[in-house]
């Protein structure tokens, strides 16, 4: 585990944390349950009944695809999102700072363009009134996803962002 002093800014106010730190982790158990008890419940109707659910697998789908886009804040928030430090880990402890902070100010643009775009594919699905097929769900629940996802990672990244230029002399896990 690599420590980097971050870059600080004068004032010891408190960081406030906008989301409780584990909102992502409850929401990831509830879906992860909810996928279990349906294809458990899928599997006993299957082989006990005779009789398949014909809406199970699209449910389990559309709740894997929320689980996916909701694991990005929650990588973001622990700091174990995938990443190459070779070339890193060769740089002093300043450029190391500035590297991180460019790192998340592209993470922020990123997600932004992630969001606006997720939004657009929403509302056009809003307004097109398209549904999926077994369970008639309207799809941009299942798109509303991506929207819900990349405003969360934003919300993270800036906390990282605030909580590095804010608290003086602290160190903090590096995305690095």
């Amino acid at each position: 585990m690599k420590i980097v002093v971050c870059l600080s800014l004068k004032g010891d106010m408190a960081v406030k944390k906008i989301i409780p730190d584990r909102f992502e982790e409850v929401l990831l158990v509830l879906l992860l349950i909810s996928m279990t008890l349906v294809l458990g419940v899928q599997i006993i109707a299957r082989y006990v009944f005779q009789n398949s659910l014909t809406w199970s697998e699209e449910l389990v789908r559309y709740l894997f695809i929320w689980s996916a886009f909701l694991g990005v804040p929650y990588c973001i928030n622990k700091g174990t999102s995938l990443k190459v430090v070779q070339f890193i880990d060769y740089l002093p402890a300043k450029f190391k700072n500035i590297v991180l902070m460019i790192d998340r100010v592209l993470m922020v643009l990123f997600f932004a363009l992630v969001f606006i775009f997720g939004f657009l594919v929403v509302k056009n699905s809003f307004l097109s009134g398209q549904r999926s097929p077994a369970l008639g769900l309207p799809m941009y629940i299942v798109y509303l996803s991506v929207v819900v996802g990349s405003g969360l990672a934003i919300v993270r990244v800036i906390e990282k962002i605030v909580l590095c230029l804010k608290n003086k002399d602290e160190r903090i896990k590096s995305d690095f």
